[in-house]
Order: C-alpha cells, then structure tokens, then sequence
C-alpha cells in the first residue's frame, strides 16, 4: 500500500515550531475513496477474513465510512447498505451509490442512522460493518480504529524525528482512539500530545472529557463539518480517548472554512485540497497557535514538531 504524503506546513510554521500535514485526502485516491477511512475496513478484513462470505454489509455513514464499507463490498461481491441523516450533501449519497451501494436517507442524526442500521442487520441477518462501538457492537468497531494506526507508522517513517503534537478530527473518536493507541504501542511515554477538532456545535468528546465519561450532545445542530456530526462517541473509542487524548477543541465553521482555503492556497504545489471536516484538525493548529493562552496551554511556546491530519479529498464540485 502507498504511503500518503506529509507535507511541510510552512503557513504555520515558525522559529520555534514546525509543521507537517498528513495529507490522507491521497488515500486510495484513484479508486474513487480519498480519505483513511479504508484503513479501517481492511483492517477489519484482515482480521475476520470470513466477512468475505457475507450476504450484506450494513452500516450507518456521514459519508466517508460508508464509502469505505461500499468500496470494499463492490470488491468482494457483497451487498451493501448505507444508513446516512438525510442532512448531509447529496454528494456523500452518490460517492457511495458510485460502488454498487443502496443508501438510506434517515430523518434525525447521525444516533438515529446508527440505530435504524442495527435493526437492519438485526432483522436481517447482515453484518453490521459499524466504526462505532456500543454494547453490544464492539469487536468491528475495535478492529476498525486499529486499521487507522497505519497512519502513525507512516508518519513516523516519513518524519525526521517523532512529533510533539498531533492534531487529529473527531466524529465519533475512532481516529483519534486508533491514533492514540498506536503512538502508545509505538512510542510508549514519548508519544505526542494529541489534541482532537470537532465542529462547535457538535463536540461529543469535548463534552465527554469535560463530564469524564461519554456524554451525547443533542441532535439537530447542523455543521459544514458533515463528516464529523456526530452525537455520541464510540465506546471502545472512549475506553482510549478518556485517558489517552491531551486535549479536545470545538471549532466553528468559519474556522474550518478558512482552514480549508488557506491550505489550498498556502500549498497548492502539493495540491492539498479538502473539505471542512478534511480540515478540522489545521483548523485547531491555527487556533492554537494564534491564542497566546491556548499556545502556553498545548506547550507550543516552545520548539515542538507537529502534525495535522487532513483526512478527505475535496468535493467533487469544487475539485
């Protein structure tokens, strides 16, 4: 498997700090996916090859994961089903429906897709391929966040020497749990500081951290972050999160948009274009790094090395 690339971050780097982005929008980029979210899929793959047999995968999606779940189903001949809040762009239904997929628009958020997902496989008999852990839903969604570790053993290959800080985008966590528990594995007590984004008006892991255990945020909150409006953190995804996160940010859309655009135009050379969710995380660095008080507070007053994850393509409407 190709290595994504890191990208030199020269917008936010400065004499004491420098900058890479992750550019994961690259991954599996030619087969119509361009986001991490696969890593997660063939991980799971990998270790339950017997899912290969199955009649019907179902899982519930904002866009990305059910691509992923879609791709990999169309690979194998399985059927495919995809449970999406009817909110999100149209764009995310057709990238999907692209694999041979038959998607679900459900009326409430991304709790409600979940649920209506769970009783289809229920019902059913399908495999439900969720990354979000519940009682009862826990080993796929495990396995998923440990595909993502991936990303952590190319970025440590491709750096000159490990990172202080990684910024990663939370949905429902798995990332950053899966980002997490493999810079542990890696690195032990010189792991980075890891500081997640979310969209400010659905923040479930900053409310969970505040509340010090996992806490839902209300539906209905609408973000262009869309692949990150999500209500309730994975289980599993928290049990690593709770004790293993430096710190979590809410950020506005405003703050995402800008991000987005000044990575298009501050690296067009390297061609890092993404969307607002794919942003998140440089959103957070920029933040950070233009608040004295919350520079102090991440310890980027000092020399420090970090990463930020830009974890999708870009539309295919605006590239």
């Amino acid at each position: 498997m190709t290595q994504t690339p890191l990208i030199a971050d020269k917008h936010n780097s400065d004499e004491h700090v420098t900058c890479w982005i992750k550019n994961e929008g690259k991954r599996f980029a030619d087969e119509g996916l361009s986001c991490f979210k696969a890593l997660g899929v063939l991980g799971v793959l990998a270790a339950k090859p017997d899912l290969a047999n199955a009649d019907r995968f179902v899982c519930a999606s904002d866009g990305n994961h059910g691509r992923a779940v879609a791709w990999a189903a169309h690979r194998l001949g399985v059927a495919a089903t995809v449970f999406m809040p009817a909110s999100v762009p149209q764009e995310n239904f057709d990238r999907i429906t692209q694999f041979g997929a038959r998607t679900v628009a459900v009326e409430g958020g991304y709790d409600r897709a979940i649920a209506d997902a769970a009783e289809d496989a229920h019902r059913t008999g399908a495999v439900e391929f969720s990354d979000t852990g519940r009682p009862g839903c826990e080993e796929i969604p495990y396995l998923t966040l440990f595909g993502y570790g991936r990303i952590v053993d190319e970025i440590l290959d491709q750096m000159p020497s490990p990172p202080t800080h990684v910024l990663v985008p939370a949905g429902v966590g798995s990332l950053a749990a899966g980002v997490v528990a493999r810079f542990a594995t890696r690195l032990g007590a010189e792991m980075p500081r890891i500081i997640t984004a979310e969209p400010l008006h659905v923040a479930p892991v900053v409310a969970s951290l505040e509340a010090g255990d996992i806490r839902s945020v209300p539906e209905g909150a609408t973000t262009s972050m869309a692949c990150l409006a999500c209500e309730t953190p994975s289980n599993v995804a928290w049990e690593i999160l709770r004790d293993g996160l430096f710190g979590a940010m809410a950020i506005s859309d405003l703050v995402a948009l800008k991000a987005m655009n000044d990575l298009q135009s501050s690296h067009a050379t390297s061609a890092v274009f993404t969307q607002p969710s794919g942003a998140a995380a440089f959103a957070g660095l920029q933040e950070i790094l233009s608040d004295s008080v919350l520079r102090t507070r991440a310890g980027l007053d000092g020399a420090a090395n970090v990463v930020s994850l830009v974890t999708e393509g870009p539309s295919l409407v605006s590239g």
